[in-house]
């Protein structure tokens, strides 16, 4: 019987080339097809960006493993587009390595060798479940566990102007997604985002249960589909003026009645008027006396820039 129990002791675990002790093993680790499918925010019809779409969606994903400092971590890649001011998107971005060991969650940065306590899924109420987290501590208010075995945290200090999320699943992280987090500077991502699912072998383990602003609602597909290649048409609006007086903005296809930011400004840089419209829109540009002006459209995409000479 002694014999077993130390046989049972020394059992070790393989996946993805990383050999864990079974006291060192994760209760849900992170696997070789783990993705974490997610959407940002959506914004409200009227305001600068209205993306209300699947186009917004992205993920992370695990894509071999690397070695380093004598630890073995999953590389961590990113897929998707980031609606910034100035859109971004993103092909296989390497975000750095991720590991699980004895129930935490460890994460390096792109070009970093150092590690830091990315999850504490171990926190009892009262305590931090990211200890390493720029000094936000996040202390657990209370747990619960799910159907599936998976405890979920919920983080007493929200801070709602940089995120949305105070909930946690074990083995998958923050409901804002893997390294968005719920605050501007503790979490290595991009805030303002909501997990839609995380899923192993293409099958979902969790499914969101939030629910976006404006009462739009977020779903996720029994069966996971990885992000799509995003290939928008060219924004290409067309202006016209007339009588010297009005400006009129107007574009084709899927940009008719699309929101547009329009700009004018002198040579000089300085901006003379800016508002949001509708396209097609007109600008009245009597104020504006004669000569040449640039006219700065933007969609949120992408943006076109065109002059405008007024006699």
């Amino acid at each position: 019987m002694r014999n077993f129990l130390q046989s049972v002791v020394i059992l070790t675990f393989m996946f993805s080339g990383i050999q864990l002790s079974a006291q060192e093993a994760s209760r849900f680790p992170i696997t070789p097809t783990s993705v974490w499918r997610i959407n940002y925010e959506y914004y409200c019809d009227g305001e600068e960006f209205a993306h209300q779409s699947g186009d917004q969606e992205f993920k992370y994903f695990v894509n071999g493993d690397t070695l380093i400092e004598g630890r073995t971590y999953f590389k961590l890649y990113k897929n998707g587009f980031l609606y910034l001011e100035t859109p971004v998107e993103i092909r296989n971005k390497y975000m750095g390595a991720l590991r699980d060991s004895a129930n935490r969650f460890y994460y390096i940065k792109e070009n970093e060798s150092s590690e830091s306590l990315l999850y504490n899924f171990d926190a009892k109420a009262g305590e931090s479940i990211c200890p390493d987290c720029g000094g936000m501590n996040y202390i657990v208010g209370e747990t619960d566990t799910l159907e599936n075995g998976r405890k979920r945290f919920f983080i007493d200090i929200m801070t709602v102007h940089c995120g949305s999320a105070n909930m946690l699943i074990e083995g998958i992280g923050w409901l804002g997604g893997l390294l968005e987090g719920n605050s501007c500077y503790a979490h290595p991502g991009i805030r303002g985002s909501y997990l839609l699912c995380y899923s192993e072998n293409e099958m979902p383990e969790y499914i969101t249960e939030m629910t976006p602003r404006c009462a739009k609602t977020v779903e996720c597909s029994d069966v996971f589909t990885p992000v799509k290649q995003f290939d928008f048409p060219v924004f290409k609006p067309r202006i016209n003026l007339v009588d010297n007086k009005i400006l009129e903005i107007s574009a084709s296809g899927s940009y008719t009645n699309s929101l547009c930011q329009v700009s004018i400004y002198s040579l000089t840089g300085q901006q003379l008027k800016a508002t949001k419209m509708t396209l097609p829109g007109t600008i009245d540009v009597t104020t504006l006396g004669n000569g040449i002006f640039i006219v700065k459209t933007s969609n949120g995409i992408n943006s076109a820039t065109s002059k405008m000479l007024i006699r």
